[in-house]
């Protein structure tokens, strides 16, 4: 799907081995998007919009992670949402998030026994406090855009962690970016 115009440029069934080929045009954003009914979804950002001739295959694996059932006690591993993006140091959702929000709704909506956590992270540019709050206000803006597609609030909880759980060196601009990110934890009700 194009996230500045929101048209799904392809739509493609895998084969046997969970494998599919597709071509795409350079210059745009796109996430991708895998979906089973028995698994929470996964979506990956492809970013192309600077990027002028990519000649080389991109090989994407993907492990969706099944969808908790009323015997299952241990929530999900937490699962990065790709898709959500915010202007630096606000915690506005960006136009682009809309296409996640409403991936995480639809799966709410067709499981009604699971809740989810919302977490918000932050790199360590800046104050601690700044950072935790920062955080705090970005999963709460992600939870309400949830909400907002009709989601019961018991069902959504938001949490920031600040930047007390780095999953990259603070050291580069990459490491700092893969640090902001927000994530979701799927759980039985």
């Amino acid at each position: 799907m194009d996230l500045k115009t929101k048209k799904v440029v392809f739509k493609i069934q895998t084969d046997e081995n969970g494998e599919f080929i597709s071509g795409i045009t350079v210059g745009k954003n796109y996430v991708c998007i895998a979906e089973n009914k028995l698994y929470t979804y996964h979506a990956e950002n492809f970013d192309l919009t600077d990027v002028k001739v990519f000649s080389k295959p991109y090989n994407l694996d993907i492990k969706l992670q099944p969808i908790p059932k009323k015997e299952t006690i241990e929530p999900t591993a937490p699962i990065i949402l790709q898709n959500i993006f915010f202007n630096t140091g606000s915690a506005d959702l960006l136009p682009e998030s809309s296409q996640e929000i409403a991936l995480i709704s639809n799966m709410m909506s067709e499981n009604k026994n699971i809740s989810i956590q919302i977490i918000g992270h932050t790199d360590d540019v800046g104050h601690d406090a700044d950072n935790q709050l920062l955080s705090e206000q970005r999963a709460k803006a992600v939870a309400t855009a949830i909400i907002a597609k009709g989601i019961s609030p018991d069902r959504i909880q938001s949490i920031g962690k600040g930047e007390t759980q780095p999953i990259a060196e603070n050291t580069s601009d990459e490491g700092r970016r893969k640090n902001r990110r927000t994530e979701m934890l799927v759980k039985i009700q």
